[in-house]
């Protein structure tokens, strides 16, 4: 990823997290996030590197059962980052992003897509104050 794609990324990242709904403010106006969304943000290029897109993307689009975190909000950030090639718009849900992935088969586009939207999230996650909820 060159450094005009990632600064593009980084400011997609930002403005999809706030509009996402994760990011907390607590009564003196400062924003937070949990800590879980870094570690689980930073473990899905790995998951894809280790399992494949599509496994990757199947666990990461269960519902994981917890009110405070749930690892389909990472997909649902990444795929308003990204245009579906079909429609020209960015991925509604998680959900539409993984059925996108099982359908078509240009894995290689996707998997760079996700990958490098993850990496500006990353680093977009990290400049909120991680807690521990």
């Amino acid at each position: 990823m060159n450094k005009k794609r990632n600064e593009k990324l980084i400011i997609a990242a930002n403005d999809a997290l706030l509009s996402s709904g994760i990011i907390k403010t607590d009564r003196d106006n400062k924003q937070y996030i949990n800590e879980s969304y870094n570690g689980q943000t930073a473990a899905l290029g790995v998951t894809i590197a280790m399992t494949g897109l599509r496994p990757a993307l199947a666990i990461y689009s269960q519902y994981s059962g917890d009110s405070k975190f749930d690892k389909k909000n990472i997909l649902k950030i990444i795929g308003a980052m990204i245009k579906n090639p079909d429609t020209n718009q960015p991925f509604a849900s998680a959900i539409e992003l993984f059925r996108y992935a099982l359908d078509n088969q240009d894995e290689k586009w996707l998997k760079r897509e996700i990958i490098d939207c993850s990496i500006a999230l990353k680093q977009v996650i990290r400049t909120y104050n991680l807690l521990k909820l």
